[in-house]
């Protein structure tokens, strides 16, 4: 969908439409995989710390 030419307004919505606009459709694409893959990472991390915390067998 970023990946076109010129994405359309009813495809990306205004937002979609202005990031895909002023970023261009391939710094679009890295952040919109990358932010959620990394908030990920981060929340796994601190989830498997809480556990190994909290565990009172391990």
């Amino acid at each position: 969908m970023l990946l076109e030419p010129e994405p359309g307004l009813a495809a990306v919505g205004p937002v979609g439409f202005w990031l895909a606009n002023s970023l261009g459709p391939t710094l679009a694409l890295v952040i919109a995989v990358g932010w959620p893959a990394l908030l990920g990472v981060l929340t796994t991390r601190r989830a498997a710390r809480n556990l190994a915390k909290a565990d009172l067998v391990g």
